[in-house]
């Protein structure tokens, strides 16, 4: 039989509901096609996806879930993770997951093609829509309702343009329901309005009921396991936790319904600090979601911050200069040194240690200065690194004597233009204070890290992040959601959140397992507010670089005003939004964009950023941007 013959009469078959025939058929097409053109061959992956339909259709979700694994490995590496037949492939395969129970699988998924959908520049709105929904039917069976719901807000409008897209697109708008959305063309299916607002209900109802559950163990004081409320079918039956409810479409077939967008950010209560001082979580949520929106993060700066201002990086300007004050860094020997800090190490000037009995500043015994070094490196690439070694990172509490000291060497001998300072005392320290407005006066911008202790300290920041004059960073997941362990925002203060959760950076060798080292490098994944700060640190350092380049250096008051405390938070407000609990997510690339102007997304450009006349005219937009707010508090002109 033909190869042709063989494609039409499975499609036939499946447009007539011939499932099982049309599986045969796809099949036996398939198997030809890789024969004659193997694996990686367009045609047969399509055919394959085909297949995994048919599969779904007869309910055997098994052999669908390895079959859409299979061909997603094949188009990842054939076509990239963010290519459309890609998503479509990831999007089968996480609904088979939902299927056989696996939920949190598939969430993650999910929130994936999420990520990919949202950054395309032809975005699909019926998949878009289609992928929030089976996220949300995830998040249920889960038991997060009030995630899903909480989410369901920003989902709104998306459901509400693609039923203004598919009245306008109906051949006789007479005929049907007017308010259902029907299936795409590539075959995304959809659910009408009736049916969306009976599943808000039901998990109206369900939050509701599990409010009412916490309240009640907060007031006993109970701090047993949450668990989740039965539900009951409609025969009156008890149905398992991590069950998913399911319902039928206009079709008469199931489908799980879902929607929203998410950050599962672990509560603050599975975190705890490992050494008091330092605002770093030693519980990690190994979320492979967040994972992914960090790394998501540090792609994105590569491809429009980083693109902005390496373009000019050869012309002659004083490099920005940072200071990192923490447990040292980890360069003392091939060995024990990680792969980036061993290639970047000429970045490294210089280095002191402040510690009593330890005058290695080359060397650290904890791992949370060579992390939080790592990340000046990797955001800031032309900035020179100055490391100040206070502490081992085991003491309760740190010697103020060591920071006091530390900080007049950033500010007489080194002439750093940034502190960075990822711990926090409970109590103002006087002496330290001093050195700070020595830094202020100086024109030097200092960072601190807010703390993790949430709610559950009397005094929520930490000091000297809600000092006068210094930037207090919180932080938040790579798609700027607030983090659980964050604490309560100063009203005082512009309440900036960076990058903090899963955030992936250098480790010292002797800390990692042998049998690790050879696959990460020396690296290892952190969160903590101890982590958004030095992030926040190097993207002001970015912003310094840009303006000692050409021709914003023509004007040095723009680079003077910008190392004021307040003139580096304006520019930090223009880089960001305003997120949930009223932090403001700073996002680089909202401002420092190679693609700047061109119709951006969340500061998210085409992909046609390559041309060097496209990046020169991006340039002059994110000059303008700067002139303009530095004209409205000095004269430059």
């Amino acid at each position: 039989m033909e190869q042709e013959q063989r494609t039409d009469q499975a499609w036939n078959s499946l447009n007539g509901g011939k499932y099982s025939d049309a599986a045969a058929f796809f099949e036996d097409a398939m198997r030809w096609s890789e024969a004659n053109y193997g694996l990686e061959n367009e045609d047969t992956l399509h055919l394959r996806d085909n297949l995994g339909k048919c599969l779904q259709e007869l309910e055997n979700f098994k052999e669908a879930k390895d079959l859409s694994q299979e061909t997603l490995r094949a188009r990842e590496r054939l076509q990239g993770s963010d290519n459309p037949d890609t998503i479509k492939t990831r999007h089968a395969l996480a609904v088979n997951l939902s299927r056989l129970g696996r939920y949190k699988d598939s969430i993650e998924l999910h929130r994936l093609n999420m990520l990919y959908q949202e950054k395309s520049a032809s975005q699909n709105y019926l998949g878009m829509l289609e992928t929030r929904q089976c996220l949300e039917s995830d998040l249920y069976s889960i038991g997060e309702p009030q995630e899903a719901l909480m989410l369901d807000e920003g989902t709104q409008r998306l459901r509400e343009l693609v039923r203004d897209i598919t009245l306008a697109n109906q051949n006789d708008p007479n005929q049907g329901d007017p308010m259902a959305i029907v299936a795409g063309a590539d075959g995304w299916a959809m659910l009408c309005p009736e049916e969306m607002e009976a599943w808000r209900k039901k998990l109206t109802k369900w939050a509701e009921e599990r409010e009412k559950l916490l309240r009640t163990n907060q007031e006993e004081g109970k701090t047993r396991k949450e668990e989740r409320p039965e539900r009951m079918t409609e025969g009156g039956q008890k149905k398992k936790a991590g069950e998913g409810e399911k319902y039928k479409t206009r079709d008469g077939r199931n489908k799980n319904p879902g929607l929203g967008r998410s950050s599962s950010v672990p509560p603050a209560q599975k975190y705890h600090q490992h050494a008091p001082p330092l605002f770093d979580v030693q519980r990690e949520s190994g979320n492979k979601s967040l994972q992914r929106l960090a790394d998501g993060w540090f792609l994105n700066l590569e491809r429009y911050t980083e693109r902005l201002v390496a373009s000019y990086r050869k012309s002659p300007y004083d490099k920005v200069r940072i200071a990192i004050l923490d447990t040292g860094i980890e360069k003392s020997s091939r060995a024990t040194t990680p792969d980036e800090i061993r290639s970047h190490g000429n970045r490294i000037k210089a280095g002191k240690s402040f510690v009593a009995n330890e005058p290695a500043w080359n060397q650290d015994s904890n791992g949370h200065g060579t992390h939080a070094a790592g990340l000046l490196l990797r955001v800031a690439r032309g900035a020179d690194i100055y490391i100040a070694r206070i502490l081992r990172g085991n003491e309760k509490t740190i010697n103020t004597e060591n920071v006091v000291e530390a900080l007049k060497c950033c500010i007489d001998e080194w002439n750093v233009d940034i502190i960075s300072m990822s711990f926090g005392y409970e109590k103002e320290q006087p002496e330290i204070e001093k050195q700070l407005k020595r830094a202020d006066n100086h024109n030097i911008l200092v960072f601190a890290a807010a703390s993790n202790d949430g709610a559950s300290k009397p005094i929520n920041i930490a000091w000297p992040a809600r000092a006068t004059n210094v930037m207090c960073v919180n932080s938040a997941t790579g798609e700027g959601n607030n983090s659980g362990f964050n604490p309560p925002m100063d009203p005082k203060k512009w309440n900036f959140a960076m990058l903090g959760e899963e955030v992936n950076s250098t480790w010292p060798l002797q800390l990692i397992k042998e049998a690790e080292r050879e696959e990460n490098g020396g690296t290892k994944r952190k969160s903590g507010t101890s982590f958004a700060t030095p992030i926040a640190a190097a993207t002001a350092a970015l912003v310094l670089e840009f303006a000692r380049q050409p021709p914003l250096s023509n004007n040095p008051k723009v680079a003077e005003y910008l190392k004021k405390f307040s003139g580096m938070q304006e520019v930090f407000m223009l880089m960001s939004e305003r997120k949930e609990g009223k932090f403001y997510y700073v996002y680089p690339w909202k401002l420092l964009n190679s693609t700047f102007g061109k119709g951006t997304s969340r500061g998210i450009g085409r992909a046609d950023h390559n041309d060097a006349n496209d990046r020169y005219s991006a340039r002059g937009m994110v000059e303008s941007s700067i002139l303009n707010m530095v004209a409205k508090n000095v004269q430059i002109f």
